[in-house]
Order: structure tokens, then sequence, then C-alpha cells
């Protein structure tokens, strides 16, 4: 009978084995750590993440034979302690060796070559001719940490669907270039025209900070996207992060995206990122092409061969699981275009009961309803709900349904409406009377671009928000959305009326507050002598 396991199987015992070495029992997350044992916390942790992560359990064991030969290389004794302790020194040593010799055994050993011969085959397949990524494939503590990481990716980056069907049995394509687009949709449209794949896209924000990854995949009449998007607190977070280099520095980090075709400079230890300044690409609607920015076979060497674990993992989970997102995700475009009803029916397969995105009227009410106060970090109903009832007329239900249009609009205000504005707009504009109110709404780049008077017109402008087109989520999120613009705009409008009132009202307000000052002159001059003020309610 043997008494110790080698291998896979003897895992197990490997692990115990690892934590008698060390003395830090992975079931130990409180308490002090010193800075050494803070590091065996964190390997531990890691070893358990990967063990839920890949249930072959080979990367738990390559990842413990990089901490055990990283733990050999730091730790230090001193002679005495070996002096005066021979005997369980040796017993210490022999732990090691023990623990050495079931993660090096012979079919672990097979394991990790078999591993390291598929990885070749996908660089092959795609033309990998760079040394420099080959050698990394030879450096096995490299490539456990590429595995980890690989198989993290799968169960953290976002998994949205957009379509399901019946899924095909043909094998995947797996597309050779990096591609750039401006919109999730286009990218979305396009691949319901190509066959069935899996393909690697930056999409690119005017804000390059807030460009993300995805990978695009349709099988059959699934389509789905996996991204390293950020989630943010609010809608318009982007505009007003007062670090987003760190933000993209911090997304940067977590994958093997290559954000390298986004020519980008690291600062501050890597803590911070951003692209290098240069001509603006010009923004396309909608694209009708892949636009490719790179051949995935000429990627960083980490980049390349991430990307070929994740395309392997992503076949396995979408093709021979033929995996089903618990509710279908939607684009605010999908509000207003009803194209992708279209694109579902041009699919192969059956589309399992596509439910178009409809978003209902928004109204004031609906706003301060205390069933969508959820909604909010506050209640609806609050101190400033006299404001709202007092300039409800101006709150109009198209101000509140801007769907999608992502073309923000000014409203210029008939104070600013001069001769010389209105020439400088070259007919630019549209009118609206909301109330009382004559407006001229303009959408925000043509007021920058056309508008002679810039920054001091538009301070008392009112300025109205609509939601990214290319924003995408659950249908509650993109409705979510939705109302958080619709109260958006309803707060301008009502600053909007309360800034105007107070202008046109101030020497009323002032002449008022004089009036009664005078009239109690006597009490007030009486009080300042006593130095006491005694305020009488009146009966």
């Amino acid at each position: 009978m043997k008494d110790m396991y080698t291998g896979i199987d003897g895992l197990e015992q490997a692990l115990l084995l690892w934590a008698d070495i060390t003395g830090i029992s992975p079931e130990k997350t409180g308490g002090t750590f010193t800075v050494d044992q803070w590091r065996i916390r964190e390997m531990n942790n890691e070893l358990k993440e990967s063990l839920a992560y890949d249930p072959t359990k080979i990367t738990t064991i390559m990842l413990l034979e990089c901490y055990l030969n990283d733990f050999i290389d730091n730790r230090s004794l001193s002679l005495r302690s070996i002096v005066e302790d021979t005997n369980f020194m040796q017993e210490y040593f022999t732990k090691i060796k023990k623990l050495a010799s079931i993660i090096s055994s012979e079919d672990i050993l097979k394991i990790k070559s078999e591993f390291q011969k598929n990885i070749i085959s996908s660089l092959n397949h795609y033309g990998v001719t760079k040394p420099n990524t080959f050698e990394m494939v030879n450096d096995l503590t490299a490539l456990s940490f590429l595995r980890r990481d690989a198989f993290k990716s799968m169960h953290t980056l976002e998994c949205h669907q957009f379509l399901q069907g019946t899924p095909e049995d043909n094998k995947p394509l797996y597309h050779q270039d990096v591609y750039q687009f401006w919109d999730i949709n286009s990218l979305i449209y396009l691949l319901a025209q190509s066959p069935s794949g899996i393909c690697l896209s930056l999409i690119k924000d005017p804000f390059d900070s807030s460009s993300y990854f995805v990978f695009g995949i349709r099988n059959g009449g699934t389509i789905s996207i996996l991204t390293d998007k950020d989630r943010e607190s609010h809608p318009l977070q982007k505009y007003m992060s007062r670090r987003p280099d760190r933000d993209l520095a911090s997304r940067m980090w977590k994958h093997h995206f290559p954000y390298s075709v986004m020519d980008i400079e690291i600062e501050d230890s890597g803590f911070s990122a951003y692209a290098k300044k240069r001509k603006q690409d010009e923004v396309i609607s909608y694209q009708t092409e892949f636009i490719s920015i790179k051949k995935i076979s000429d990627l960083e060497p980490n980049e390349m061969i991430w990307v070929s674990m994740l395309f392997s993992q992503i076949e396995k989970k979408f093709w021979k699981e033929a995996y089903k997102a618990p509710e279908l995700s939607y684009t605010t475009d999908m509000i207003t275009q009803k194209k992708i009803i279209k694109v579902a029916q041009e699919l192969p397969g059956i589309i399992e009961d596509y439910k178009p995105l409809e978003a209902p009227l928004i109204t004031t009410s609906l706003l301060t309803d205390p069933n969508i106060d959820l909604d909010w970090d506050y209640p609806a109903e609050g101190i400033n709900s006299w404001m709202e009832k007092r300039y409800k007329d101006l709150v109009s239900d198209e101000i509140l349904n801007q769907n999608g249009e992502n073309d923000n609009k000014i409203l210029i205000g008939e104070a600013d409406q001069s001769e010389e504005l209105i020439t400088s707009l070259q007919g630019h504009y549209n009118e609206v009377d909301i109330s009382t109110n004559h407006f001229l709404i303009v959408d925000k780049d043509t007021f920058w671009e056309f508008n002679v008077f810039g920054k001091s017109v538009y301070k008392r402008s009112i300025e109205l928000k609509s939601a990214d087109p290319s924003k995408f989520g659950t249908e509650n999120e993109i409705l979510r959305e939705q109302r958080w613009f619709a109260r958006y705009n309803q707060a301008s409008i009502v600053n909007y009326a309360a800034q105007q009132e107070f202008i046109k009202r101030k020497s009323e307000m002032l002449d008022w507050v004089k009036e009664r000052i005078y009239k109690n002159l006597d009490f007030l001059y009486q009080s300042i002598a006593q130095g006491e003020l005694k305020i009488i309610k009146p009966k």
C-alpha cells in the first residue's frame, strides 16, 4: 500500500503538506499576519480560487509548484535553528521533498507537456512567428499564471446575450484579427451576418480611458459577448472621474486584453495608464464591415497566449455546453431601433421567444413614485419637492424621454436669443415653447461649433442629456438608466427655472426685505442696545 499519491490524485495531500510547511492554514483568513505570512495567505487564496475555476485541478498543481519554488528560494533558516533541532529540520526537509515529488511526478510532467503542445498548436494555427512568444510557452512559471488568469477571466468577464436560439454543430470560426468598433451595436449586427465564430474587438470610446474589449460570439441563433467593461456607479461617471487614468490601469491589469493597440503610456508604477495624444479618428455611426487594427499573431506574448486559451474556453462554454444566460441583454439603441428583430429573423436556427425592448413613456409622476425609490440613492420625495411642483409646467414628456439619441441638447433661453447668436448658429437650431418660455434647441456639438459666445451662454442654458446608444445591460438596467436621465433632465429644468425666477425677482425680494427691516427699526435698535434679540411669534 502506498503512503502517498502522486500527480492529480495526490493534490489533497500536497495541499496539506503545503499548509504544514508554510505554517499558514488555508482556513485562516483573519487575525494578524507578518509580510511573509500575508504572501502565503494570498497564495492560499489563489490556490482555492483555482480549484473553483478549473475542475481538472491542473492549474492548482502548476501554481502550487510555482509557489513552492518561490517559498524555497525565499525561506531563510539560521544555522542555530538547524543545529539545535536537527530532528525537526530533517522532518521539515522530508516534507518539502515529499511535496516536490508529488507535484513533479511523471503523470504531472506529461500533463504539463501536453498543455504546452496544445498552446504551441494554437500559436501555429494563428501563424505566430515571434520567438519570444514561444519562449514564454517554455517558461512554465509564466504559463502557470497565464492559465490561472485565463480561467479567472472566463469567470469574471461579464457575459451578455442579445439573442438566444438553436446552436450549430460546426466548430467556431476563430477570427485572425483584433477589430475596432465605435459602438457595440455595429459589432452585434456584423456578428449576425458572419459565420458562427469568436472574434476579439476593441470598443473605442471618445474618452480613451472608457474604451473596453469584448469577445464577440455567435453560435447559430445565439449572440453573446464577454467584456471587461467597468460597471459605473451612475451613467455620467466617466465624465466626472477625477482619475480616469487609474480606472484604465485597473481595468488593464485584471486581464490580458491587448490594450497595447491603443498606444498606452504607463506611469506611476503601473497605477496610471493613458493613451498618447493623436489625431481623433472619425466616429462611424454604424460600421458595415470589420475594421482590423492588428493581427492576433502580432500580439504581445502574454496577450497572444491568454487569448488562445480564452478562445478554447469560450468554445467549450458556448459550443460544447451551449450556455444560455438567465435573461437577455439589450442596448439603449434597441429602444428606438428595431434592427435586431430583422437580424433575428435572418439568423439560422430558431430564435427562442425574443422579446423586444419597450420603454414606457416616462412622466414626472413616475419619477416620484415610491415604487421606484430603489432607482435612487435617496427617496424621490424630499426637501426639493416644492420646487418640482412649482416648475412642473416646464417639464414636458418630450424633455423626460430623450431615448437613445445620444445627442445632448442645449436649450437657450429668451434672454440669450440675441440677433448675433442666432446669426452665428446659421440655422442649425429648432425652436420650442415650454409653458410661457421660448427656447432655441441646438445639438451640443453644433452649439460649440457655431456659437461664438461660448461659455457665457452655455452657463446660462440648459443641457439635456440622453443615454448612450451603445450602453448595454439587462432590460431592467437599460430602463433604469432611462429613468435616471429623465430625472437628471428634470433637475436641470427645475434648476434653470429657479435661477431665472431668482434673477427676475431679485430686486423685488430685496425691496420686500428692506421694507420689513425699516418697519421694525425701533425694535431692532432696542434689541441691539440690550444685546438680546427676542422673536415674538404672532398669535
